[in-house]
């Protein structure tokens, strides 16, 4: 029995060392497990106050010996329920619509719980009616998320009495008395023995797949229940009693599968259908290479004061994680690929085995050239649309969650990451906006970011990845020489060039480039120019390093190496503008020409005298070589002329229908 003291309903503390011993009392005295009234001693007797203050299993264990008590939060509730025998009738009488007999009723403790969980809804939504009553008269006292915490005490406090399975947590006890309400007893059922599925029939199966399936119009769970009942009407079928009859019908596995790729989209049907391959990762460095471009996750102020994002592609050793090579651009295209693969080969020392990469059109353009194949013994581009299977996309994952967020104009992860700490501040970053770094500077720190996740422990080893990788060895990795390094990432032009006397030309990205062969010394080739003005040649060159090419002649049996050419040796025009060593230059030049002149006119000679064909043996004179003072050989008479350049003005000059006797060209001689 109760005791009141100070209109607070308590027990004596005789009651509860009765109830719990003396131990349980002088510890939850020195805990504070429950709250005393009054003194000991003298006969005075000490009370102990029963509520929401005393641990929980005291008072449940009190309310279980003396019964609820008005005072407390739930004794409202348990004081005012009152089974409810319609519900017991109900589910007495429900059918399961299953097709035997015999297993067509609820079985009797199902009978049974249904029902106190129906009593339990009914007394918590009448004491919701009167705490509304109350809060109208004499304003609200108490906040909804109190009324819903008592509500949930109740349902414990009272399961002694009616044993029932609702909700411990106030929200989803809240969102079970709604749909309680909304349905009525059927919505306690559940999935128990209660196919209603069953009732679908082919037909009407197909229909309701169709129906969900359908972009058209989209209809939800719940409105697909009211079409499906209007239908069935008018097709014959049975009434479904639940909308719970047809969540569970479209969500039974085989029926799943054949709306889902309609409704959410293919790829959503691959990931559920699809079976995943488990895999080992590789056990030495260079085994496999993944490639692969993504958002630069940096905020940066272009020269404009705009704000703006670029990319980034990265190659990536997948046995240590270790980040190879790079290039930012402002899109993924083949030459940020280019540059990052020549960074990772450079950087590696060896080619890897296997190289995977997307099909994107960057890479399409650098296959088609053969690059990839030239890259490692295997080259394959990963499967589109599957991200679980590149590893890289992990690997990018951690980077940015774990280095690139450190600083403040990080943009964010992906912008279907869920993760608050995965979103950018817009807000401090827009505050904040003309103190976004450059994209030079942008470029700095994200070199400063990959040295640290290179150094940082490798999350299964404990060692940093840059030592895994270097401490690896892999016997099957070829190793990189110059010529590899040009045979892979050179390109080379798609039409033959001439080489003239001012040497070959090419042009790259709309920019020309001028080259010619030089000597060992580094002088000029008049010899190479000699032998091969006019030819034709293909050229090969280091998009990122056109200070040396190198030229190449098409025969029969493909491309052949001629040369290697270095950009065109240039002086000042103007005399003002030479700079130390240029006339030098030029005189060493002119005399070259000039003895070259020499000795081709000799040369020439020589062949024309051997088979009788040269001027002095027919009587004739062989002019001289103009601008040079050397002599011929003896028995070859030169002529010295006017001045050539006069008559060639003259020849300029000249005027169609002027008489000869005005204007005669033989004058000059």
């Amino acid at each position: 029995m109760y005791t009141s003291y100070n209109n607070i309903q308590c027990i004596t503390s005789e009651q509860f060392i009765e109830l719990f011993g003396m131990s349980a009392y002088r510890h939850g005295t020195e805990r504070k497990h429950f709250a005393k009234h009054g003194y000991g001693g003298n006969g005075r007797v000490v009370y102990i106050e029963v509520n929401n203050t005393m641990r929980r299993d005291y008072r449940e264990q009190i309310i279980a010996a003396f019964g609820p008590t008005d005072k407390t939060p739930t004794g409202d509730y348990i004081n005012n329920i009152v089974a409810d025998e319609k519900a017991r009738e109900f589910f007495k009488t429900f059918e399961l619509d299953d097709a035997d007999p015999k297993k067509n009723k609820l079985h009797d403790e199902k009978v049974t719980l249904y029902t106190n969980e129906a009593t339990v809804l009914n007394t918590i939504q009448m004491v919701f009616e009167k705490q509304l009553k109350r809060r109208s008269a004499v304003g609200a006292k108490k906040s909804k998320i109190e009324f819903w915490k008592e509500a949930v005490q109740f349902v414990e406090d009272i399961n002694g009495r009616f044993p029932n399975k609702l909700p411990r947590n106030f929200r989803s006890l809240e969102r079970k008395l709604e749909r309680y309400l909304q349905e009525g007893y059927i919505s306690l059922i559940g999935n128990y023995g209660n196919d209603n599925s069953q009732k679908i029939t082919a037909e009407a199966g197909e229909w309701m797949i169709a129906r969900y399936a359908s972009m058209i119009n989209r209809v939800t769970i719940s409105q697909l229940w009211i079409e499906y009942n209007v239908k069935a009407q008018e097709m014959g079928w049975k009434q479904l009693k639940s909308m719970q009859a047809v969540e569970i019908f479209l969500n039974k596995p085989e029926i799943k599968s054949k709306w889902m790729a309609a409704r959410y989209g293919e790829l959503n049907y691959k990931e559920t259908y699809t079976r995943q391959h488990r895999t080992l990762l590789p056990t030495r460095r260079d085994s496999l290479w993944y490639s692969d471009g993504t958002k630069l996750n940096y905020f940066y102020l272009n020269a404009a004061g705009k704000v703006e994002t670029c990319n980034v592609y990265e190659v990536i050793d997948v046995y240590s994680e270790c980040l190879l090579g790079y290039h930012i651009s402002k899109t993924e295209d083949y030459e940020a690929q280019f540059n990052a693969f020549k960074m990772a080969i450079q950087f590696a020392g060896h080619k890897p085995f296997e190289l995977k990469y997307d099909n994107q059109g960057g890479t399409k353009k650098l296959d088609n050239a053969g690059l990839m194949k030239k890259i490692a013994h295997l080259s394959l581009n990963t499967a589109p649309y599957n991200g679980k299977s590149k590893t890289i996309e992990s690997i990018f994952g951690r980077f940015q969650s774990q280095f690139l967020h450190k600083d403040w104009n990080f943009t964010g992860q992906n912008i279907t990451a869920v993760k608050q700490e995965s979103r950018a501040n817009m807000e401090f970053v827009l505050a904040n906006k003309t103190n976004l770094p450059t994209l030079d500077e942008v470029k700095a720190t994200y070199e400063l970011r990959r040295k640290e996740w290179n150094s940082a422990p490798h999350p299964k080893t404990g060692i940093s990845r840059i030592e895994m990788y270097n401490s690896s060895v892999n016997p099957e990795a070829a190793k990189i020489e110059i010529w590899d390094m040009i045979d892979i990432f050179w390109m080379i032009t798609e039409k033959p060039s001439t080489y003239r006397a001012s040497g070959i030309e090419i042009q790259v990205k709309k920019e020309k480039y001028a080259y010619e062969v030089l000597t060992e010394d580094n002088q000029p080739d008049l010899v190479f120019l000699k032998n091969n003005a006019g030819a034709k040649f293909f050229v090969k060159y280091d998009p990122c390093d056109m200070t040396l090419a190198a030229i190449y002649m098409q025969d029969a049996t493909g491309l052949r190496f001629v040369s290697y050419v270095h950009p065109y040796l240039k002086v000042h025009r103007a005399a003002q503008e030479l700079e130390t060593g240029e006339m030098q230059f030029i005189k060493a030049q002119e005399l070259a020409n000039k003895a070259m002149r020499q000795q081709a006119v000799e040369e020439t000679e020589d062949i024309l005298e051997k088979y009788g064909q040269h001027p002095s043996q027919h009587g004739l004179n062989t002019p001289a070589i103009k601008g040079v003072s050397a002599k011929s050989k003896a028995g070859r008479p030169r002529k010295q002329t006017g001045e050539i350049g006069q008559y060639q003005k003259a020849v300029s000059l000249a005027v169609a229908g002027v008489d000869d006797e005005e204007f005669d060209l033989r004058n000059l001689y």
